[in-house]
């Protein structure tokens, strides 16, 4: 329990700051991925590999962290 109460503690609203702001959002996101998978198990009948809900998470934070930046070119990605 006492990591359950240090990550809410992490997750404080006083906090304005980059790594504030992207602690609540991968708790929501990781919340939202295994909320979705869970769905799709019981409802599709389908599961994905671990690895692939953890990429999922990998893009979707990069994402989110890439527009939420005053810098867009924070994170250059070559296509």
């Amino acid at each position: 329990m006492t990591t359950l109460k240090s990550v809410v503690r992490g997750l404080s609203t006083r906090k304005k700051n980059v790594e504030a702001r992207m602690r609540r959002v991968s708790l929501s996101m990781i919340v939202y991925l295994i909320w979705e998978e869970r769905n799709k198990r019981i409802f599709e009948g389908k599961s994905a590999l671990h690895a692939l809900v953890f990429r999922k998470f990998q893009i979707l934070f990069f994402m989110v962290l890439h527009f939420h930046e005053k810098n867009h070119f924070l994170i250059n990605v070559a296509w």
